[in-house]
């Protein structure tokens, strides 16, 4: 494998690309079937109400992604407005409990103040998430509300395929600032997530003696500072500094050490996506690589905001030499 490294960096040694969109429903596909639930968005049901609604690692992706969109499924066309609204979303901290504020160690407030849903029966009714939310791929995805002070009728949400996706609340007097759950563990309401997951576009077949053009894109991440790497492995994963639990499908090689200073065998490995969250790079492949080499190509982008400042990690490409 070594030898297979010094071969590839031995000389520089002394179209549209698109984003992936994962649509998951990991309580149950079809938003017309399951049992209706007076839980959370009745308001005739309850006046306040803490909810989590915990959504179990293996019925997510296998590895991380931005989490863009969420979606519930009403069994009745309605709205409902509710007057003061904290929105969260987070990692589970482990085997969910009736403990509220221990389940999530990271909740991220999306929306704090007054928010009116309008919702369509039968159908995927969006519930928006105003700022991405970034995934580690390893825990538990913790979404919750806690509104009191609504009108309007709300209504009831078809219930999730039993054993899939679990509740907690707490719906009593005092609700909305409970620290523990009056309910739970119950089936939660189905949800879909839509994920976004940037990828790595090869632009031509890999010919050793030729450039290699590829396309980074991230469609979420315009304009922002990216970073791409290269190594002969995957495993064993990079893995982001604690407590981002999160993991690039590459190893620190002797490749990946080059791929990230060599802008000569590397152009474009580095830089800042154009405004529609693309740019161009490629590897330079010398000449006499023997066929049946692998090598894999990701890229990360920057955000301050995020765990360890990284805000997406792309899908890895694997190139074979022919």
């Amino acid at each position: 494998m070594l030898r297979s490294a010094v071969l590839f960096l031995g000389i520089a040694a002394p179209a549209l690309a698109s984003g992936i969109t994962a649509v998951l429903t990991p309580g149950g596909a079809a938003p017309n079937t399951g049992i209706p639930s007076s839980i959370p968005f009745s308001t005739s049901f309850q006046s306040e109400i803490r909810y989590q609604l915990v959504i179990p690692a293996p019925l997510l992706l296998p590895r991380p992604a931005l989490l863009t969109d969420i979606a519930f499924a009403p069994s009745v066309s309605g709205s409902i407005n509710l007057g003061e609204v904290v929105y969260s979303i987070g990692h589970a901290t482990g085997a969910p409990t009736c403990n509220l504020e221990g389940n999530s160690n990271d909740l991220a407030i999306q929306h704090r103040g007054q928010y009116t849903y309008n919702f369509t029966a039968d159908t995927w009714s969006p519930f928006g998430i105003p700022s991405a939310f970034a995934w580690d791929g390893v825990r538990a995805l913790v979404i919750e509300l806690r509104w009191r002070n609504a009108t309007g009728a709300g209504g009831a949400f078809r219930t999730a395929d039993p054993g899939t996706v679990q509740c907690f609340y707490n719906r009593l007097a005092g609700g909305y600032n409970a620290t523990q759950c009056s309910h739970g563990p119950s089936d939660g309401i189905k949800v879909q997530l839509v994920f976004a997951q940037a990828t790595v576009k090869l632009g031509g077949n890999p010919t050793p003696g030729q450039l290699l053009p590829m396309t980074f894109c991230s469609p979420t991440d315009p304009d922002r500072s990216y970073y791409a790497a290269a190594s002969l492995t995957t495993t064993p994963s990079l893995g982001l500094p604690a407590p981002d639990l999160r993991t690039i499908e590459l190893t620190l090689d002797t490749l990946l050490r080059l791929s990230l200073i060599d802008r000569v065998t590397f152009p474009g490995f580095s830089g800042t996506l154009d405004g529609r969250g693309n740019a161009t790079g490629g590897v330079l492949l010398p000449a006499g690589l023997p066929p049946g080499l692998r090598f894999h190509v990701a890229f990360l982008t920057i955000d301050a905001l995020f765990p360890s400042g990284v805000r997406s990690i792309s899908l890895t490409r694997t190139v074979t030499i022919p």
